[in-house]
């Protein structure tokens, strides 16, 4: 037996609430902007004072309601909130959508942030707003939202719940095993702990005779200050064997719809990072004529220019065996990095590391249009080990960085299942049993 279904316009089922916060309430507030949520995800809380906030600090919430930025849809700057918020005030940015009680509160969010709906009110914000895309909620007001009865709605929003929870693990855990890697290679290569160890007559702590072997039991002094015996202060350039961008067709690539993925700065997010809701693309034909910028495994990618005057923010990203794709290229506005001397895990944590990612911004800010050449990249001075203990840490982050890298490639195929999965679930042509999803 079919499901039944009804279908009514968006604004028939819920509506944009507008609710004043009472400052007067409180001492002190969570101010959440536009850029404090992420697809589904509030991304930090902090109290702040009420003195000083931005004038857009205006609109309570409530648990229920679904934050939705009104700016570039696209960006997936939204949120279910699931939580207590009497003391968050909210941006008048957001649309605060609430059901009237005819679906579930938690149905519409996943309906409004399933990729077609995304696909329907980014057309319509570019179509409203060309170069800077924006909604409103009385835009987007008279689409169409297919919903069947409560129950199934409910067994609905458990799948999709247990599939997000899935989602959300993996990239905890990814998470954590970067975290890991980039606390060892401060340790080692930054803070210097196992020289200081031997130095002050202590074995370094947590580590293996063979690995301590490795690092020398007195410092020297350089022009970086003090940095352990027999290493040396040179430039990045001295073993770079790959440092190139990308480029793309004149007259842009807004046009293409479909073809060679072409990964730009915005993409640049963190190894095993990435927004396909801002993936552009180029032409076949344009790519096979392409002799650089085409993405290997385990490239180090170094976001090269862009921002606001005075203002370089550079971040660095990996990707590898598949993801985000087993075929891209980067743009002109990302370098590509490799060095058979430094290996590509060394290479990706000592460019993201705080004192080169400082120095970047440094060079970059000072620039009529904010960005780095090739030249402030190679003349990037760091402190270089020896060659076996830049092998041994290699070796040591391959098998985790190759983890992270293939779980977000799994990530990405468990949201294609939940994506491809949602219509199927509410038109009635996948069915589940309750206790599926208990």
């Amino acid at each position: 037996m079919a499901i039944e279904l009804q279908s009514k316009r968006l604004s028939e089922l819920a509506q944009n609430a507008s609710r004043s916060f009472q400052f007067s309430d409180h001492e002190d507030v969570v101010f959440v902007n536009t850029g404090d949520v992420l697809n589904g995800e509030f991304l930090h809380k902090t109290y702040t004072s009420k003195v000083g906030l931005p004038g857009q600090a205006k609109k309570r919430i409530e648990k229920g309601d679904i934050l939705f930025s009104e700016i570039r849809p696209a960006n997936k700057r939204f949120v279910f909130v699931d939580i207590e918020c009497a003391d968050y005030v909210v941006s008048t940015k957001f649309m605060t959508i609430q059901t009237k009680g005819e679906v579930l509160s938690k149905y519409l969010f996943y309906v409004l942030t399933s990729d077609a709906f995304l696909k329907n009110i980014q057309e319509i914000a570019e179509s409203r707003s060309g170069t800077f895309p924006q909604i409103t909620f009385d835009s987007i007001s008279h689409l169409q939202i297919s919903y069947p009865t409560i129950n199934d709605q409910e067994r609905i929003v458990r799948l999709m719940d247990a599939v997000n929870r899935m989602s959300r693990l993996t990239g905890k855990i990814n998470q954590t095993l970067e975290s890991i890697v980039q606390t060892i290679f401060k340790s080692w290569f930054v803070d210097f702990d196992p020289v200081k160890a031997k130095v002050e007559g202590r074995a370094p702590e947590g580590m293996d005779t063979k690995t301590a072997g490795m690092f020398p039991n007195k410092f020297e002094e350089s022009e970086l200050g003090m940095i352990p015996d027999g290493w040396s202060v040179i430039e990045l350039g001295s073993f770079l064997d790959v440092l190139e961008s990308g480029k793309r067709p004149k007259g842009g690539v807004s046009k293409f719809k479909q073809g060679i993925p072409s990964i730009g700065a915005e993409n640049i997010l963190g190894i095993g990072l990435y927004n396909y809701a801002k993936t552009k693309y180029i032409p076949l034909e344009f790519f096979q004529t392409m002799k650089r910028g085409i993405i290997e495994v385990e490239d180090v990618l170094l976001y090269k220019d862009g921002g606001k005057p005075g203002v370089f923010r550079p971040r660095v990203s990996m990707f590898g065996y598949g993801f985000p794709y087993k075929k891209s290229v980067i743009n002109e506005h990302v370098f590509r990095l490799r060095s058979n001397v430094l290996g590509q895990y060394y290479l990706y944590f000592l460019i993201g590391s705080k004192q080169i990612m400082h120095d970047l911004a440094v060079r970059g800010g000072k620039a009529a249009i904010p960005g780095i050449n090739q030249k402030e990249v190679r003349s990037l001075k760091f402190i270089k080990p020896t060659n076996d203990l830049i092998k041994h840490f290699n070796q040591l982050a391959l098998p985790i960085g190759e983890q992270i890298l293939h779980a977000a490639g799994q990530n990405q195929t468990l949201a294609n299942i939940r994506d491809t999965l949602l219509p199927k679930l509410i038109s009635g042509e996948v069915k589940i049993r309750m206790e599926e999803t208990q």
